[in-house]
């Protein structure tokens, strides 16, 4: 979703290499000098809470230790 609104030209993003280099709608550079620290999001629909794949994954995260 997001990379897609890059590629329209509606902003930018930080995003592994992994995920732009392949499209040749986008350009990526590096980014050097700082830490960084990369946090992975399960974004849905929040009407959309109750759905089993959602609810399991959820449930699963919430068992880890962060």
């Amino acid at each position: 979703m997001l990379i897609e609104a890059v590629a329209h030209a509606e902003g930018v993003s930080i995003s592994p290499r992994k995920e732009v280099a392949h499209d040749r709608r986008l350009v990526s550079i590096p980014i050097v000098g700082c830490e960084i620290m990369h946090l992975e999001y399960l974004a849905y629909h929040k009407d959309r809470r109750d759905v089993p794949l959602i609810t399991t994954y959820i449930e699963g995260w919430q068992s880890k230790d962060f």
